[in-house]
């Protein structure tokens, strides 16, 4: 093992060993550590470690190099760099620095990156971001008005549903919560999302699950999959779910469609007009944001932490991690979504109909399209009317 390994591994038994003092404690005790714990996540979170990263961007199959400033956990930091480059990767750790310090600081990393990504919360990013930088949330949570029309999609998931003879029954049964996180969340996201894994603890999981409910979806024979069910005051949330062993079988046979129709029509039934879907990242072209979208989500919150994108240097590199990685953005306090196109892009009624159709979501305010080379009057003027208080067309070149 590594030096750095070494130090990765003895930090996580410390975060460990932290925890387990700390479920020790009384619950009425540990109010009076809430200013310690929250000091020292605050510190986690504006003490930053500092990587260069170099690798062969997806796109235009360019070098790019990357400052990426981020956690000690590097779960963003790993989801980001498989966003941006094709295969493998180098990264350098050069150290530490607090957060306003990388951010105000350009010129310390200009002469060898041409992208800047930090991790950083919002209310920091409102005093310190540029005119010209994004901040995308690691998160963003939307919900579905359960009294609207199936769309084609969910009625599609449905005829799935009936055609695999899937239903699904709901339970409190603590054992079945056990054999749900262990032999179907658990496989399913270490499957489905690798390095860029989150998953939940036992314990907190657990407390969702007792102010909820466990939907177990079945076919003829075994449980195939189960979604988690929390309550919060009048809203009804669809946590998270899983696939029995993470078998890409059942995903093939709709389990996944299937779990989220007898949810949301489940909810529906109990009297509740909105459902939230819980969390997805906020990169347009992500399989879980597209899933969703296409059930009629409509974005509503978002993470209080997120990426500050800033690029650098107009390379090929960097127009080509933008244009294959469109983004839902923070504008003060509207949501936005950035796609990039080349500049010999032309657009016709139909192009402005397709970015629309795969790029817009509820609850966005407008959809940006960044277009790398000079734009001019003539190229807003032919925006169809339908779209233009939705769409608008903006010079990429302008970011550099």
């Amino acid at each position: 093992m590594s030096s750095e390994d070494s130090e990765k591994s003895g930090s996580h038994k410390l975060l460990a060993l932290e925890r387990r003092l700390y479920l020790k404690i009384p619950s009425h005790l540990r109010f009076f550590l809430l200013p310690i714990k929250r000091m020292h996540s605050l510190v986690k979170v504006l003490r930053l470690n500092l990587w260069i990263i170099t690798g062969v961007e997806n796109l235009s199959k360019e070098k790019l190099i990357v400052f990426y400033a981020g956690s000690s956990a590097e779960i963003e930091k790993n989801f980001f760099a498989k966003l941006i480059f094709d295969g493998s990767f180098n990264e350098n750790n050069i150290g530490k620095a607090w957060l306003w310090n990388i951010i105000r600081s350009k010129r310390q990393i200009s002469d060898k990156c041409s992208l800047m990504v930090v991790e950083s919360p919002w209310f920091f990013c409102k005093f310190f971001k540029r005119k010209k930088d994004f901040f995308v949330p690691f998160w963003i949570l939307g919900k579905v008005d359960s009294s609207l029309p199936l769309t084609r999609t969910v009625k599609s998931d449905k005829q799935k549903a009936k055609k695999n003879n899937l239903h699904f029954e709901l339970t409190n049964e603590l054992p079945k919560f056990h054999d749900f996180y262990y032999n179907m969340h658990v496989p399913y996201i270490n499957k489905a999302h690798g390095l860029e894994a989150i998953i939940e603890d036992y314990n907190s999981m657990k407390a969702k699950f007792n102010n909820g409910e466990l939907l177990l979806l079945k076919n003829e024979n075994e449980y195939i999959g189960g979604m988690l069910l929390y309550y919060t005051q009048n809203q009804g949330h669809l946590y998270v779910l899983g696939i029995k062993n993470g078998e890409i079988k059942y995903v093939n046979d709709g389990a996944i469609g299937a779990m989220y129709y007898f949810a949301i029509q489940y909810l529906k039934e109990k009297g509740y007009k909105y459902v939230y879907l819980g969390e997805s990242r906020a990169f347009l072209n992500y399989g879980v944001l597209q899933f969703k979208k296409k059930r009629n989500m409509q974005i509503n919150q978002r993470s209080e932490m997120g990426f500050l994108i800033r690029p650098i240097s107009k390379i090929e590199g960097v127009k080509g991690f933008f244009m294959k990685n469109p983004f839902i953005y923070t504008d003060k306090i509207n949501f936005k979504s950035a796609v990039f196109v080349e500049n010999d892009q032309l657009f016709s009624r139909e192009d402005f109909e397709q970015i629309y159709k795969n790029y817009y979501l509820k609850g966005i305010s407008e959809l940006i399209i960044y277009r790398f080379g000079k734009v001019n009057n003539v190229i807003n003027e032919n925006i169809p009317p339908e779209y233009s208080d939705k769409i608008a067309i903006c010079s990429a070149d302008n970011l550099f």
